[in-house]
């Protein structure tokens, strides 16, 4: 009885383990067989195991605490305008004033793939709390900085930090709610990057205007909110376990293509020393600036070469970054991100070159922009947790954010409050209504274990459509008066023909954000139509 009762056991667990075998073979086949660009719902997490959320006493600091990271790095964008006149009066620093917003630039742009791929194989709590405590340091220097050259390499350092931290919020907010309602979360936490591009150029006038606070509190301003955000990540934060087996420290290095980090770095620095002389400080057809492209292109085709031979170890994968959704994302976020960083360093000129208002007026009349932004950010993100449907956003904000570009163009020197008010309300809903879809979009098309890398790559995106914005120096005698003392420094006589000649090249400028929210919708069109499953 025995030996036929252990040879029953034995029958039946082999039974059991062939039933498996087979479970997990026809699993395979048909993850295989799944086409990565098919239409249709599908499972957002339909390859990770069901997680264990946070409870709300723990998501509530973890959110506030991604919401004032991602705060930060996007007032640092925006807030050194403001502050550049003041820092070159100090420094006599004229000739290096490009560089002030190019160095940020540069480093958060360079390293946000090597983060994504630093993201997928390291631990994501003490690599996002690392990122955090770089852009801290970086910020200490610039504070403190005592030379132009030393405040270069402080916003160097910081930009560092800073494209760790997007990416990395994204990615841990993966993690803390259901995917009923991701959509609605990634809306409320990047809904702080649309405040922080309004308020940064106000709050930088107000500091550097300020005897007692001067520029240098532009960046004392990131060390305690940055200091909370690590110290809440530290003590409430769970890494949730990985999809994929873990890894030796030797195989995980083996994953970091190092040599396509150090290329893309060379091409975006080719990339960043064109934008900033060309047309500016030198003709496009200087030898330098040709030069600068013709490094662009020779170390961007190095690169691409690198991706291609390395394959799933590259630092940007060809299957994640031609998935169709993916690729029309990041094109995407270029466009939308290159048409309101326009708005954003324009708008100011225009109501204080044209309506005769200070800095902080001018800050003031963008608020219209910013709160429908806000609105309609929050509004977008509801919508898809409770309809399940994204892409009908990404069209609606290429529509109406164009038309919003295009009212805005329209803006002369005798608008009425009402004009400008209500058209800044309605080019701010039309961005806001789609700009975070794209985070969202990538979350729901990869498999949890590749969603690292693709958080990384709208972000770079949203980086290079801000690359244009890149302070220049023009040394006319107008624009080194400054915007706000037209009034007092030309003569009555010619005000009139340079207060019309302000408006005419403003209105030239705002030409490019039609033309920018045009393709994003254009862009728009190739998302695939998927659909947040209702878990």
């Amino acid at each position: 009885m025995n030996f036929e009762h252990d040879s029953e056991l034995k029958d039946d667990t082999s039974s059991s383990d062939k039933n498996n075998a087979n479970e997990k073979e026809t699993s395979e086949r048909l993850s295989s067989d799944q086409p990565t660009g098919q239409s249709g719902p599908i499972p957002p997490d339909a390859h990770e195991d069901e997680a264990q959320y946070p409870s709300l006493l723990v998501l509530v600091p973890l959110t506030f605490a991604l919401m004032i990271s991602i705060f930060m790095i996007a007032l640092d964008t925006n807030i050194i305008g403001t502050a550049i006149p003041k820092i070159v009066t100090q420094f006599h620093s004229l000739n290096d004033v490009g560089w002030y917003g190019s160095a940020y630039l540069l480093t958060l742009m360079s390293f946000q793939p090597t983060y994504g791929r630093f993201y997928t194989h390291f631990n994501i709590k003490w690599l996002f709390i690392s990122a955090l405590a770089i852009f801290e340091v970086g910020s200490t220097i610039c504070a403190t900085a005592t030379s132009s050259k030393l405040l270069i390499t402080g916003r160097a350092i910081s930009g560092m930090g800073a494209s760790g931290i997007f990416s990395g919020g994204l990615t841990i907010s993966h993690g803390l709610v259901r995917p009923k309602i991701r959509p609605l979360y990634i809306s409320i936490v990047t809904s702080v990057y649309g405040i922080a591009a309004i308020a940064g150029p106000l709050l930088g006038g107000v500091f550097t205007d300020s005897e007692r606070l001067t520029w240098r509190f532009c960046f004392f301003l990131n060390l305690p909110f940055g200091g909370l955000a690590i110290l809440i990540v530290a003590l409430q934060y769970k890494v949730p376990p990985r999809p994929q087996p873990e890894l030796s420290i030797r195989q995980k290095l083996k994953h970091m293509d190092f040599l396509g980090a150090v290329l893309l770095l060379g091409a975006m620095t080719c990339l960043l020393l064109a934008l900033k002389d060309g047309g500016i400080n030198s003709p496009w057809s200087n030898s330098k600036n040709w030069g600068c492209l013709l490094g662009f292109g020779i170390m961007i085709f190095c690169f691409l070469t690198v991706e291609f031979k390395l394959k799933d170890g590259a630092m940007i994968p060809f299957r994640i970054a031609s998935q169709r959704t993916v690729a029309a994302s990041c094109l995407f976020t270029v466009f939308v991100n290159m048409a309101i960083d326009t708005h954003i360093y324009y708008l100011p000129i225009y109501f204080q070159a044209v309506r005769g208002t200070t800095a902080e007026q001018s800050g003031i009349r963008m608020l219209p922009y910013l709160g429908s932004n806000i609105l309609a950010t929050i509004v977008s993100g509801a919508s898809v947790s409770r309809f399940g449907y994204y892409v009908p956003f990404m069209w609606m904000c290429g529509i109406i954010f164009t038309a919003g570009c295009g009212v805005l163009h329209t803006l002369g020197r005798f608008s009425t409050t009402a004009q400008w008010a209500g058209y800044e309300v309605l080019t701010g809903f039309g961005f806001g209504i789609g700009f975070q879809v794209p985070y969202t979009a990538v979350q729901i098309v990869l498999p949890t274990e590749d969603v690292p890398i693709g958080n990384s790559l709208p972000v770079f995106s949203q980086a290079l459509g801000e690359l244009k914005m890149i302070p220049g120096l023009d040394s006319s005698e107008i624009i080194a008066l400054g915007a706000k003392n037209l009034t007092s420094t030309v003569p009555s006589e010619y005000l009139d023909g340079v207060l019309d000649a302000y408006t005419y090249a403003l209105s030239r400028t705002l030409i490019l954000p039609i033309a920018a929210a045009g393709m994003a919708f254009v862009c728009s069109l190739g998302m695939e139509w998927r659909k947040v499953e209702k878990k």
